[in-house]
This record gives C-alpha cells, sequence and structure tokens, in this order.
C-alpha cells in the first residue's frame, strides 16, 4: 500500500505540474492548477506517506523480531505443562486441590496469551510484507481475519466487532496484500467513525458470479455534500496528523483494478456501509 501512497501523491504533483505546461505550449497564460497552500498540502501529504512506508517496514522488522522469543516462551509452556500433568499424577494433600486447579488455569490462560501474541505478530507480518500482486485464488474469510487481528489494537477497547461470513464463499482471484490493505482502511476507518461502545460488522456473502463484503458502523455517517468526494486523493475529515486522505482512493483503485467496485451508503447520525462486491475465481481455474 506504501507504493501506492508514494504513486498516488506523485501523480498528483505531475498532474499539476502537467497541466501548467500544456497552457505553455498553446501559449495561453499558464493557469496554476493548484494555489500554493494547496501544493505545500500536496507535499506535506508526500512526506507523510514516506513516513508511513518507513513504519511499515519498521513494523515488519520489529514483527519478525518478537516471533522468535514468542516460539520460545510456547514451547517452554508447552514443556512445563506436561511436567506438570505428571505430577498431578502423584498422590497429593487434599488441601492442595485448589491451588492444583488455579495452577492448572494459569497455565491454560498463559498459553492462550501466547498464541494470541504470535497471532497478532503473524497477521502484523502478512499486513506489512509488500506482498506480490499476483492474482491467485483466495479464501477472504482468513484474510478478513487477519485484518482484524492488525485492527484489534483500535477496535478491542471500545468497538464491539461482529461477524458474519458466509461458509459458502467461494474463492475470488486477487492479489491477497492488496485486498488486506482494502478492508485494513474500511474496518479503520469505521472503527473511528463510532463512539466508544458502538459496533462494526463486517460481513460476506455471495452474489452471483460476485462476492460481497461490506463493514458497517453505527458510528457518524458521512454528510451528504461530502459524497461525492469520499474517494478523492488527499481528502478526509479527519483532523490534520489523524489520516491521510488516500486509504478510500487507493482502496476504490485497488477494487477497481480488480474487476470490483465499492459500494457506500451513509445516513449521517446513523452509520455507514461500505459494501467491495468483486468477482468470484472461474471452476475452471480452481480445477
Amino acid at each position: 500500500m506504501h507504493l501506492y501512497l508514494l504513486v498516488a501523491a506523485v501523480c498528483a504533483l505531475a498532474g499539476a505540474a502537467s497541466g501548467i505546461a500544456i497552457g505553455l505550449r498553446r501559449g495561453r497564460r499558464p493557469v496554476p492548477v493548484q494555489d500554493p497552500r494547496e501544493l505545500a498540502d500536496l507535499r506535506r501529504q508526500l512526506v507523510t506517506s514516506a513516513r508511513l512506508a518507513a513504519v511499515g517496514e519498521l513494523a515488519a522488522g520489529i514483527a519478525h523480531e518478537i516471533n522468535n522469543p514468542l516460539a520460545f516462551v510456547r514451547s517452554n509452556l508447552s514443556q512445563l505443562e506436561a511436567i506438570w500433568k505428571e505430577l498431578r499424577l502423584l498422590p497429593a494433600d487434599p488441601a492442595h486441590a485448589e491451588l492444583m486447579r488455579d495452577v492448572d488455569a494459569l497455565f491454560e490462560e498463559s498459553i492462550e496469551g501466547v498464541d494470541r501474541a504470535a497471532e497478532i505478530v503473524r497477521s502484523v507480518r502478512s499486513i506489512a510484507h509488500a506482498g506480490s500482486a499476483e492474482r491467485e485464488p483466495t479464501d477472504l474469510r482468513p484474510l478478513l481475519e487477519d485484518v482484524l487481528h492488525v485492527a484489534s489494537a483500535q477496535l478491542r477497547s471500545r468497538v464491539n466487532v461482529l461477524r458474519e461470513f458466509d461458509e459458502s464463499l467461494p474463492r475470488v482471484v486477487c492479489a491477497p496484500q492488496q485486498l488486506r490493505q482494502v478492508f485494513l482502511n474500511l474496518v479503520i476507518n469505521a472503527a473511528q467513525a463510532v463512539e466508544p461502545g458502538g459496533h462494526v460488522l463486517v460481513a460476506t456473502r455471495p452474489d452471483g458470479d460476485h462476492v460481497i463484503v461490506s463493514v458497517a458502523d453505527d458510528g457518524c455517517g458521512i454528510p451528504l455534500h461530502l459524497m461525492d468526494r469520499i474517494f478523492d486523493p488527499f481528502f478526509t475529515t479527519k483532523p490534520v496528523g489523524v489520516g491521510t486522505g488516500l486509504g478510500l482512493g487507493i482502496a476504490h483503485q485497488i477494487v477497481s483494478s480488480h474487476g470490483g467496485e465499492i459500494q457506500v451508503v451513509s445516513t449521517p447520525g446513523h452509520g455507514s456501509v461500505f459494501r467491495v462486491r468483486l468477482p468470484v475465481e472461474p471452476i475452471e481455474r480452481i480445477n
């Protein structure tokens, strides 16, 4: 996604320059395409995009380094649990029964916690990794679970996440890494739109020869006069420093390149629904 961010920003700046060049070639008085304030904002967004790319690389490296000690901790906990279970077979003082049950629970909770941490690290690595743009048959359900794991830090503390995944959902031909970025952007946007205690629903369903992935929230919604601009590069309603305004524009480009579309329904004060409609994989390619 970082490459898309940089390309979008460069194209925006290049477009402004090309507009002035065309005016000069035709002998007309050049008409500025962007005023100085807008150009300064584009430059600031380009710098932000470069920083995001660096942060992505840093996140991938940290996740890799964390993964190794997690594996050691998981292995050692499993061995300790096995030893403990053998010790429990020995005669014990009945007065210690409750303490032994507490130790059983501690092992179970510790292993569960380490497994969850390892799953989050794996998801971060998959999101941060540049990946391949090559299309392949993909099951969207585990892909969406990866996205929710990565977004869990923003979701768990303030948002109730609901899932409605259709078990019969067919695979789609896609570049998985690109779609991860699309859905991550939609989920984070939904989480930021709701008040604490609000709800975000991620759902999938087949639709003829397409599949639909929807991300719905019961947040503030999108004002009607802004609906036509939400996919414009650099357009954002978020405060400075919170977003680059590139997310939905890039998401729209990625989905369009897959032969799909993004549909938006929003009611101010009641929430929004973003539906990503993608073509399914032809049956002959699965076989």
